[in-house]
């Protein structure tokens, strides 16, 4: 029994260190095997004195928020002037449109390229250009001094569409020809309410000692009743080589017969010129029984003309104010171009 109970004791000294052993490494294992699996998903960090070990983030898509630009003044363009328009009514001809916006026939042909001036129909939409604005010559650039021509005092008249039609005459009492007349006519009334527009003539050439009408239509709304009518002479060119740009044409077997309410005139007559022409442009102006005018009417020819030839005209004007007590005729010619 001592034997046994020696040797036991013996047994268990000399596992003891066999033990611990087996222990320690279990404990290794253990503790490695929880690191190889944390491992797949974390970088374990070690830090010491000597080293610092810096993570690795692989790239991943994130939202990135930018500080908003800074507000900057980006200038916009000038707004576009709203587009005129007038519709053709019955017995308008492009002449008497143009004459009414205050603009010539070749402007008012260049804006409406596609119409046929010598065969508009009721009901043509006419584009006006922006440029005849009157109202703007009193910020336009000065000009050269205007030749001094005489103006008459306006005579002012209402229209139906609650607008006004003002006549006046110019006349050269130079011994030049001058040409792009124009005037400010200018109504106030009692408020001192005021409105402006550009009164031009309807043929491009005032002859030496002659005179021609000048019209302008103002559109509503006007100022209120009762107001003053006055013109100034805005521009008046002397003329170079207009013989050779506006050959002079002759009016011959000239009539005219006057409605029996006075407010209308039918003009007729025959057109010849010296040289061969483009077209011949005829203005009739209706006078009252005090020499006033009352109204203006503007012809041109369909076709042209060639040198001698003999070309009929026949047409209306009509009277906006005073009855009309006689009529007279302003003719030129355009050299072709």
């Amino acid at each position: 029994m001592r034997k046994n109970t020696t040797f036991n004791r013996v047994l268990q000294k000399d596992m003891l260190p066999t033990r611990s052993k087996i222990g320690v490494w279990l404990i290794l294992l253990l503790g490695f095997l929880p690191a190889c699996k944390q491992n797949t998903d974390t970088v374990l960090l070690s830090q010491t004195p000597e080293r610092q070990l810096i993570p690795y983030h692989t790239a991943t898509a994130t939202s990135t928020f930018l500080p908003a630009p800074a507000a900057t003044m980006t200038p916009l363009p000038p707004a576009s002037p709203t587009p005129v328009t007038h519709t053709v009514k019955a017995g308008e001809d492009m002449g008497g449109i143009a004459y009414r916006y205050g603009i010539s026939i070749a402007a008012l042909m260049a804006a409406n390229p596609e119409v046929n001036p010598n065969l508009m129909s009721i009901g043509t939409v006419l584009i006006i250009p922006a440029s005849s604005n009157p109202d703007t010559t009193e910020n336009s650039p000065p000009g050269p001094t205007p030749v001094p021509v005489s103006l008459s005092a306006p005579q002012c008249y209402p229209s139906q569409e609650g607008g006004l039609w003002c006549f006046l005459r110019v006349e050269n009492l130079t011994s030049m020809e001058v040409e792009s007349v124009s005037a400010k006519v200018q109504i106030t009334s009692e408020s001192g309410e005021t409105s402006h527009r550009t009164a031009i003539t309807p043929l491009n050439v005032l002859k030496a000692g002659s005179w021609l009408p000048m019209l302008v239509y103002f559109p509503p709304p006007l100022p209120p009743l009762p107001y003053q009518a006055n013109a100034s002479l805005l521009t008046a060119l002397a003329a170079s080589d207009s013989s050779m740009r506006y050959p002079n044409v002759q009016i011959e077997n000239f009539q005219y017969e006057i409605a029996q309410n006075g407010l209308s005139a039918f003009v007729s007559g025959e057109a010849v010129c010296d040289t061969d022409i483009a077209q011949a442009n005829i203005t009739a102006a209706a006078l009252d029984q005090y020499g006033n005018l009352t109204g203006v009417r503007n012809w041109v020819s369909r076709s042209p003309l060639a040198a001698g030839q003999r070309m009929p005209f026949a047409f209306h004007v009509y009277g906006s104010g005073q009855k009309i007590n006689r009529a007279v005729l302003f003719a030129e010619g355009h050299s072709p171009r």
